[in-house]
């Protein structure tokens, strides 16, 4: 064997052992939850304290949802315009031996619930977030955001046996209006029974929406959060 392919091939097994311990190292941080928190929420987009878009809009808040927990119920989802949405009619979820239920088998297209709306989102069920500066025209700090994400899809990570081993879950909101601005804190977690409120109460009665009031109310995941600056118009 030439020293060239020698070198292709040490190449690739040095790329194979990388992909391999970063897959290892996210199983066991699954697996090192306890079996009510097997889900980890991250915000992919903002970056921490980045100046987002221009006049309030134009730029993108997206989570990823990485789980090994069965319960976690989602579905593919396309929003076209506030009237239209594109859903797969087949619930795509785990088994209780962590393979995937589906395939999904179609798309239905037609009018729905207001898309472009806060409150749950039909995609992800579970999802809560909320915004410290959610005006009150929208529902205040309290609201749920979730429904505002216009997009969802997700893949499974499979071991070698083809067995899922977690799904990795992507969700996104392309912000096209101005409608609040300055530092922004956002806040992003999964509830259990995917039951995630519309509106997130004030648990502890301290006129303040926020980390404590989502334990409350009973979460299966950790809490994600970051914070931006918002250019006002």
């Amino acid at each position: 064997m030439t020293s060239k392919k020698l070198r292709v091939v040490a190449l690739s097994v040095v790329l194979l052992i990388v992909l391999a311990s970063a897959s290892f190292a996210l199983t066991q941080i699954l697996k090192a939850q306890s079996p009510e928190a097997s889900t980890i929420v991250q915000f992919y987009s903002p970056l921490p304290r980045s100046s987002v878009g221009v006049g309030g809009r134009f730029y993108l808040v997206v989570i990823n949802v990485i789980t090994s927990d069965p319960g976690v119920i989602a579905y593919p989802e396309v929003s076209i315009n506030p009237t239209v949405r594109i859903n797969a009619t087949t619930l795509v979820a785990f088994t209780a031996n962590y393979t995937a239920r589906g395939p999904v088998d179609g798309v239905s297209i037609g009018a729905g619930p207001p898309v472009f709306s806060p409150g749950r989102n039909e995609a992800l069920p579970g999802l809560v977030v909320i915004f410290n500066n959610t005006p009150a025209a929208l529902g205040g700090p309290g609201r749920n955001l979730a429904n505002l994400f216009q997009f969802t899809g997700f893949q499974d990570r499979l071991d070698l046996g083809g067995k899922t081993v977690y799904r990795f879950i992507q969700t996104v909101w392309i912000v096209g209006a101005p409608t609040w601005c300055g530092w922004t804190k956002a806040l992003a977690a999964m509830v259990s029974g995917n039951n995630a409120p519309d509106t997130v109460p004030d648990a502890n009665g301290d006129g303040v929406i926020d980390e404590r009031d989502l334990v409350a109310l009973g979460l299966t995941s950790n809490i994600a959060s970051v914070t931006f600056y918002v250019a006002c118009p």
